[in-house]
C-alpha cells in the first residue's frame, strides 16, 4: 500500500506502473535483468493485492487505481496480453491495449 507512483516525482500527476499477478520481487528481479529497473513508478503484484485476489478481479484493479489516486478511469491505460484481463480493464473503465506478438530473441 500507500502512495507507491507519487514520491519523487516530477509529474505527479501521470504514473507508468507494472501491475501484475506474480509476486512484486520477483517481477522487480524480472525487471532488473531486462534492463528496466527504474523505469516504473511502481510494481503492483500479488503482495499488494493480497492471496484472495488478483488480476481480473475487480477488487485488484480497484485496488491499483485507488492506490494510484486515479479519477478519471478513462486516462488509465492497461497494455496487457490477456483478453480476460483486457475485459477486467475495460469494466473498470480504463483504456486498454492488446499487446500480441512474437518477442525478437
Amino acid at each position: 500500500g500507500g502512495n507507491r507512483a507519487v514520491g519523487g516525482r516530477s509529474n505527479p500527476t501521470s504514473a507508468c506502473v507494472v501491475f501484475t499477478n506474480t509476486a512484486e520481487k520477483r517481477a522487480r528481479v524480472a525487471l532488473r535483468c531486462l534492463g528496466l529497473d527504474g523505469a516504473f513508478d511502481a510494481v503492483y503484484g500479488a503482495d499488494f493485492m493480497g492471496a484472495e485476489t488478483s488480476k481480473p478481479s475487480p477488487e485488484a484493479f480497484e485496488a491499483v487505481l485507488t492506490d494510484l489516486g486515479v479519477t478519471d478511469r478513462r486516462r488509465a491505460v492497461m497494455f496487457e496480453d490477456s483478453f480476460k484481463n483486457l475485459r477486467a480493464a475495460r469494466a473498470a473503465g480504463m483504456t486498454t491495449v492488446f499487446v500480441t506478438g512474437e518477442t525478437a530473441a
